[in-house]
């Protein structure tokens, strides 16, 4: 999906002193990684290796989503729309703030997400598809059926 949640960064010392962390941000990875290439114009170089598998439908708390919430991603996704291209912003929208307001039962923002998603950006059918999974199917069934998929009977557990 083009969606890096977790991000392993190696750059030179200057980089990091010159684009600092916006501690603030709910997505300070990601907008760290979007300020090197677009204010510092480095380049963003990743490996074809799976190094993380991340299962969204684990009951765990992250530091994120623990001080942040789906209405606060949106505010951070307005913030840097300017700099993002149309359809990297429908795909934040659709994949990590659709995926967030979903778990947190948030309905009012269905509507909201998928019309800013085609108003300010440029949805793909792979994006809307697995945004309208989010709504339409309990997460524990995502689970076992990505378990399915990959050949182990459910979601592990921890």
């Amino acid at each position: 999906m083009g969606l890096h949640p977790n991000i392993q960064l190696s750059a030179a010392r200057w980089l990091f002193d010159n684009v600092r962390f916006n501690v603030e941000s709910p997505h300070d990875d990601w907008e760290f990684a979007l300020r090197l290439s677009k204010q510092a114009e480095a380049s963003i170089d990743t490996v074809p290796e799976v190094l993380v598998v991340l299962y969204f439908e684990e009951e765990r708390l992250s530091l994120t989503t623990r001080t942040s919430s789906w209405s606060a991603s949106l505010r951070w996704l307005e913030g840097i729309r300017p700099i993002l291209t149309r359809r990297a912003y429908s795909g934040f929208c659709l994949g990590a703030v659709g995926s967030r307001a979903a778990r947190e039962e948030a309905y009012k923002a269905f509507p909201e997400l998928l019309h800013r998603a085609f108003r300010n950006g440029s949805p793909e059918l792979w994006q809307v598809l697995p945004f309208l999974a989010y709504w339409l199917t309990p997460q524990k069934f995502r689970g076992l059926l990505r378990g399915m998929l990959r050949g182990r009977p459910g979601p592990r557990s921890a």
